[in-house]
């Protein structure tokens, strides 16, 4: 199984991407002490410093999960979400951030991006019961609804 951990960051990415300094997080779950931290969004980078300002914020980590899905075709795979937040008031999340268009049915029949949403409905199927199963709530985060955190 590949470790997400190992997937650096893209220079020809379309998303701004990089690593987090773990030494300036304060709210690091113990867990994800020592691991890299790469986001791979700038809206994944604005997330983790929520995270390390809100008041509401315990502890958190990254990509700290691996929830195994399958496809239509049978096809068994690895999803790793984006986060995993721990709330002071007990509540626990397990997020994904995601560009709105990404979370919407394509208009149109574009072979990739059909699959691309397909593949994310899979995982976030599989997402959703784990967390349920586990006393989490799974979220997903667009550029509209993380805005309203940041603010």
């Amino acid at each position: 199984m590949n470790n997400i951990k190992n997937l650096r960051p893209k220079r020809d990415s379309h998303y701004k991407q990089g690593y987090i300094d773990t030494d300036k997080c304060k709210k690091l779950l113990e867990s994800a002490k020592g691991k890299p931290i790469i986001f791979r969004s700038s809206w994944e980078k604005q997330f983790v410093g929520w995270c390390e300002r809100s008041d509401k914020v315990q502890s958190w980590a990254s990509e700290p999960i691996c929830i195994d899905y399958s496809m239509p075709d049978g096809s068994k795979h690895h999803y790793y979400p984006d986060f995993a937040v721990v709330f002071t008031n007990g509540d626990k999340w397990i997020v994904e951030i995601k560009p709105y268009a990404e979370t919407q049915k394509p208009y149109y029949e574009n072979d990739y991006v059909m699959k691309t949403y397909i593949k994310n409905r899979c995982k976030w199927a599989a997402a959703q019961q784990a967390c349920e199963a586990n006393g989490w709530r799974f979220v997903i985060l667009t550029e509209h609804t993380i805005k309203r955190l940041i603010v």
